[in-house]
């Protein structure tokens, strides 16, 4: 009999343990630990996201200030929301945005989403905010969600790929990952379709996609003249990585050219500055063996390079909430499609972004 309830017993032991850490994360208390010495060459104050937790950049230094693995970010007024992984299950949360970085306050904690994943590159991925909603990358899903924190975090969940029979797709296959609001446009990325990755515009109920020739971008974000997008694992091989894009082409390629290669992910910058994120180079299995970095640019030269305590920077976002500076005024729909297809060509996906 008792081989019989094994099973069960360990089902049930994953929960017990999956709920101790929804409470552990629920109950989280700021915190600021210095880790890394003063970064003088920064002007600006930066949240960077990894696999430790929550790290703050500025010119007095890295300070860590959340201490559960996040990937996604987003400010939206007083909160912060939040992209995380504990056990079996990725969540939003929902913080107060004053309280983080202040050691021992309350960080008020919501629960805003869960989902049992079964694997960690199926947890939701990036975060952004616009005027009225959170939208997130839900990975593991194929979808994109969309909060609104007027309206007590209600969810909405919007389908973005469908089968070659209308059907649609609701497992990790495209690997959304990265998500940019814009006026009344929403971009983002899918890592792969087929050999590539894709571009996507939500406009109005729709989608449409662009391609990009090799798997595996993340980011994507309009700057003033035009885009930009890391095209995290390049060649993907031992002597080459990835290189940051826009729309006239690889950023710095000689640097980014240089072996073994970087694996570039995370962007943001304010003014003459700008902050791209390298996580360590490695197989799958050996990604956390290492320490990742962020590299300093200014006006678009190489300033210097800072290592990170971190093996892997998932995503960096201004104080303020904002990325890169955006375009002088708001682009309309047609705007940014010609911003997109200037540079990747027609559009090569249709369809309607339909409700879950």
């Amino acid at each position: 009999m008792l081989d019989a309830m094994k099973p069960a017993l360990r089902e049930a032991g994953k929960a017990f343990l999956d709920e101790l850490a929804l409470q552990r994360a629920l109950h989280q208390r700021g915190i600021c630990r210095l880790e890394a010495p003063a970064a003088t060459e920064i002007d600006g104050r930066y949240l960077v996201t990894s696999e430790l937790g929550i790290y703050r950049l500025d010119k007095d230094g890295i300070a860590k200030v959340f201490d559960l693995p996040t990937f996604g970010i987003a400010a939206w007024r007083d909160y912060l929301y939040l992209g995380i992984q504990q056990g079996a299950y990725t969540s939003v949360l929902r913080v107060s945005r004053k309280a983080l970085g202040k050691p021992g306050a309350r960080l008020e904690c919501k629960l805003v989403y869960r989902l049992r994943v079964g694997r960690t590159n199926e947890r939701i991925h990036q975060l952004c905010a616009s005027d009225d909603f959170v939208w997130v990358a839900n990975t593991g899903r194929n979808t994109l969600l969309r909060i609104d924190p007027n309206a007590d975090d209600a969810i909405e969940e919007y389908t973005v790929f469908l089968d070659r029979f209308g059907a649609p797709i609701h497992s990790d296959v495209n690997h959304i990952n990265s998500v940019h609001s814009h006026g009344n446009c929403l971009l983002f990325v899918a890592y792969k379709i087929g050999k590539q990755s894709m571009i996507g515009i939500l406009h109005d109920g729709q989608i449409e996609g662009y391609a990009y020739p090799r798997k595996g971008v993340h980011d994507i974000y309009l700057t003033r003249e035009g885009f930009m997008f890391s095209d995290t694992f390049g060649e993907n091989t031992d002597e080459k990585g990835g290189v940051p894009v826009t729309e006239k082409g690889p950023m710095d390629p000689e640097r980014f050219a240089k072996p073994p290669g970087y694996i570039v992910r995370g962007i943001a910058g304010q003014g003459s500055e700008m902050i791209i994120g390298h996580s360590h180079k490695g197989k799958r299995a050996k990604r956390f063996e290492g320490r990742g970095a962020l590299l300093i640019y200014r006006d678009r030269s190489f300033v210097t390079e800072l290592t990170m305590p971190c093996s892997q920077v998932y995503q960096i976002m201004r104080e303020d909430g904002k990325t890169l500076d955006g375009p002088d005024a708001v682009l309309d729909v047609e705007q940014v499609r010609r911003r997109i297809s200037g540079s990747l060509g027609e559009v090569i996906y249709r369809a309607p972004a339909t409700p879950v």
